[in-house]
């Protein structure tokens, strides 16, 4: 797999994750069990200490995401995320490095909007979850590509 190799694959990737990640967040909310609530549940409180701590949290908000696509409880939703693992790191780490550009208000608000899906989904709320986690995507590249 060849890394991300310009601004616009980056672009291309996050219109890719906003409508894998929706179909896995909608999946979640239908297929979710008792462990993958608990696996949701540490993954947001692991980057509710990062925001703590003033660390970067890449990998605890990478794992918020494979935790969502393990409870979809569709392993195709788990190897896509495998074998594109080196495509959402970057995603990830360069959201989250910008992010400490921003201000405390600004980055709540990305915990915010995890907070939101986590809720859809244990909720059941499946068109609540897809349109959150959509949203999210969509607002993290909006976030990426400010001032770019």
């Amino acid at each position: 797999m060849v890394p991300v190799g310009s601004l616009a694959d980056v672009q291309r990737f996050f219109e890719f994750r906003a409508g894998l990640e929706a179909e896995a967040a909608e999946l979640a909310a239908r297929n979710w069990q008792a462990d993958d609530k608990e696996r949701i549940t540490a993954a947001l409180q692991k980057i509710e200490q990062c925001l703590r701590e003033g660390r970067l949290g890449a990998e605890e908000d990478q794992e918020l995401h494979d935790a969502i696509a393990v409870a979809t409880g569709n392993q195709f939703h788990v190897s896509a995320r495998e074998l594109f693992k080196p495509h959402f790191a970057i995603g990830h780490s360069v959201t989250r490095s910008l992010s400490l550009k921003r201000t405390p208000e600004q980055i709540r608000s990305v915990q915010d909007e995890h907070a939101v899906i986590v809720q859809a989904i244990f909720a059941r709320q499946e068109t609540e979850a897809h349109d959150a986690m959509k949203r999210h995507i969509l607002n993290a590249r909006a976030r990426m590509f400010q001032g770019v």
